[in-house]
């Protein structure tokens, strides 16, 4: 009964969209370990095609990528889970310069507005300063 449980919860496995892809391999490796304990073989391959299937969107392009450029028979879920943990750097990284590079254009953005507005009043006080002379 334990091993049927087991079995249903490796079918029904998805990684969520905010998890990380460790923290996955971590909830599949500890299912994948308790059915092997109650006497389930499974082999890498099983376990890499549920794992190339049953992760996030954002995982898409590289799970293609994946099924393209190498053996799935010949791939191990070490190697897979490098490449995907690679994959997930990569995206961390440009986010992340995404996201630090937003506020140096806002910043950039705000001294044009200022210097905009220096100038308008220069410009403004010069044109009042000229009335007022006119005018004496």
């Amino acid at each position: 009964m334990k091993l049927q449980t087991l079995r249903g919860e490796f079918q029904s496995l998805r990684m969520n969209d905010s998890e990380f892809i460790s923290d996955y391999f971590d909830r599949v490796q500890t299912i994948v370990n308790q059915m092997r304990v109650n006497g389930e073989k499974l082999d890498d391959q099983r376990i890499v095609k549920k794992i190339m299937r049953s992760l996030s969107a954002r995982f898409d392009y590289t799970v293609a990528a994946t099924k393209e450029g190498k053996d799935i028979l010949a791939l191990t879920v070490e190697r897979l889970m490098s490449s995907l943990c690679s994959h997930e750097q990569r995206m961390n990284q440009r986010i992340n310069s995404t996201i630090w590079s937003k506020p140096c254009r806002v910043k950039h953005l705000l001294e044009v507005v200022v210097a905009n507005k220096v100038a308008e009043v220069v410009v403004m006080a010069e044109i009042e300063q000229d009335t007022t002379t006119s005018t004496i």
